[in-house]
């Protein structure tokens, strides 16, 4: 009877470590949900104005796709490589751009962020002398993070760019974009 009993508490024992382990790995499992921490992907999509610096054109319209692949270096900082597509349409001119280049952003709050980046524009033109062109790019924005689920955030963003071009005009855009970002 007395070896039954020992029997008994170290098989309770045993459970109750198990669930104690179990409970542990779920909760391990929490810490990375709702974080910035590691890496990230994410997809945007932007519209809005285009000033073109010349006298030719007024304004265009610009459209942008973006794709991030990153890594949050703490909750309130992440670093990104960004890959914007764009197209500029405007009285005389259509361009598409791809600009490559890093993005930092930085949260003032728990969804609220600053964000700046550089990159190198490529601009593609279409116009009647399809004039390509390399230059410079550089952005500034603020946005709105918040995560609808355990690792998908969106967000929703309003900025401006200013791309300089070699033999093709100068280009300061201001935007609003949306997006999502899997953490």
């Amino acid at each position: 009877m007395k070896q039954s009993k020992h029997v008994i508490r170290a098989w309770m024992v045993l459970g109750f470590t198990a669930t104690l382990l179990m409970a542990a790995q779920s909760a391990m499992a929490l810490d990375a949900a709702y974080s910035r921490k590691g890496p990230f992907t994410g997809i945007g999509f932007g519209g809005g104005g285009a000033v073109i610096m010349n006298e030719d054109t007024a304004g265009a319209g610009d459209l942008a796709l973006n794709l991030q692949l990153g890594l949050g270096a703490s909750e309130k900082l992440t670093v990104s490589l960004n890959l914007d597509n764009r197209l500029q349409i405007g009285n005389d001119l259509a361009q598409g751009m791809i600009v490559p280049g890093p993005r930092f952003a930085i949260f003032l709050s728990k969804n609220l962020y600053i964000s700046a980046g550089v990159g190198l524009a490529l601009a593609i033109s279409a116009e009647p002398n399809n004039d390509n062109a390399v230059g410079m790019d550089a952005g500034l924005s603020v946005g709105y993070e918040h995560f609808v689920n355990t690792n998908i955030a969106a967000y929703i963003s309003g900025g401006v760019e200013y791309f300089l071009l070699n033999e093709a005009s100068d280009t300061m855009v201001f935007m609003l974009g949306l997006g999502i970002r899997y953490y």
